[in-house]
């Protein structure tokens, strides 16, 4: 888990054979860089990344998964 500004993001293996939960963030608001290079790090363990229930508009899906 990463602790940002009050912020607990936790990756949680989903139980199948591969993918990871991610619990604690919303990406309707910025993602610092450490964070993401966490996603592509928990995306290579994981092979995939599920984040649900996010509001996303479309400039915050491309803010979000942008480098």
């Amino acid at each position: 888990m990463e602790r940002l500004l009050n912020l607990v993001v936790a990756i949680v293996p989903t139980g199948s054979a591969c993918g990871g939960l991610v619990k604690g963030i919303g990406l309707n608001k910025p993602v610092y860089k450490t964070l993401k290079e966490k996603f592509v790090w928990a995306a290579y363990q994981h092979s995939c990344l599920v984040i649900k229930n996010q509001d996303l508009t479309k400039e915050s899906y491309y803010q979000s998964t942008s480098r």
